[in-house]
């Protein structure tokens, strides 16, 4: 197969056109910076979820090959995103894949995966608003012995989200990062000082897959896959990033390694910080406060919780950004016909 390959005018021609398309839809073109836009789609992910929620349900199903799954599941993930990449090398749309699908296939499957990819965003916020106000809860519980209402808490995060999207994206992107940056800072802590304390030794019962089935790692497989649910988001924002033809292409093949790594390795800690301690990762619903006890820094454990609380508020920010740059693709369309 032959690769296009374009001037530098030509490139420059569609920069120009990707820049008064942006116009066009009334946001505001190159205003976020590489870093801004990489933490799109690593807020969409939520990273800090996965080691607190997601790694425990993989390993139930995977057992010592949880490390296994979310290796594999970088590289199928990776191979998605290289793909993504390659679109939006050519295209500044914040479309995201409807834009993409729409110029190759039939209107009716352009339409399609414009209203599966709007869908998609809602779901993942309506999952990333429970377990909102599920860490919300016991981080109250803690606090005071009692909890509080769960719509009170769902709608306090939806309208605060909401209202920090719409007042300005710079400003939500910058906060996106600095959070997510934070909470995995401390989880990063935590795995790095439970591997000092359990003196960096190799796990042979995870390494030689003891006792892991071939179907429990499929099963485990299509759950560690989710958690890189919405890698592609920084495409929804076009010309909204700088330079956008080059920085969205490499914001959703960082996101992708980025998040990879830190799953595989939070996986294969967790698994082994649990076992030092006498406990089973399956069946913990606190895997971080354990580690952070291991780890011989409790405290950790509780700023890592706050964490989640917080990583789950910049990741409903995330996609409601990334479904209102969709839902207005889709009603200029609907208007332009």
């Amino acid at each position: 197969m032959r690769t296009a390959r374009f001037s530098p005018s030509h490139s420059m021609n569609i920069t120009a056109s990707a820049q008064t398309e942006v116009s066009s839809y009334g946001l505001r073109g190159g205003v976020l910076s590489p870093m801004e836009t990489l933490a799109q789609s690593v807020s969409t992910i939520a990273p800090t979820t996965t080691p607190a929620a997601t790694i425990p349900l993989v390993c139930a199903l995977a057992g010592n090959g949880t490390w296994l799954a979310y290796l594999l599941a970088t590289v199928a993930i990776l191979l998605v995103a290289l793909c993504v990449a390659e679109f939006a090398r050519y295209s500044a749309s914040p479309g995201s894949l409807y834009t993409y699908t729409s110029k190759i296939m039939p209107p009716a499957l352009g339409a399609t995966s414009a209203w599966s990819l709007l869908l998609a965003y809602i779901a993942t916020a309506g999952s990333v608003i429970g377990g909102f106000y599920h860490y919300g809860n016991l981080l109250l519980h803690d606090a005071r012995g009692r909890g509080t209402s769960t719509v009170a808490l769902a709608l306090l995060c939806t309208a605060v989200a909401i209202w920090i999207a719409w007042r300005d994206v710079k400003i939500s992107a910058r906060l996106m990062l600095w959070i997510e940056a934070i909470s995995v800072s401390l989880i990063m802590t935590v795995v790095v000082l439970v591997l000092v304390r359990t003196r960096l030794h190799l796990d042979l019962q995870q390494l030689q897959l003891r006792d892991m089935t071939g179907s429990g790692l499929r099963l485990g497989l299509v759950l560690a896959l989710f958690s890189f649910v919405g890698f592609e988001s920084a495409t929804t924002l076009g010309s909204e990033a700088r330079n956008p033809l080059r920085t969205i292409p490499r914001a959703v093949i960082q996101s992708a390694l980025l998040c990879g790594a830190i799953f595989t390795l939070c996986a294969y800690t967790e698994v082994l910080g649990l076992r030092a301690a006498g406990q089973v990762l399956a069946a913990n619903q606190a895997p971080m406060r354990v580690l952070a006890s291991v780890a011989g820094f409790p405290l950790l454990g509780l700023l890592i919780d706050i964490g989640v609380l917080v990583s789950m508020f910049a990741g409903t920010l995330a996609c409601i950004t990334a479904a209102a740059r969709v839902l207005l693709l889709m009603s200029l369309k609907i208007l332009n016909e």
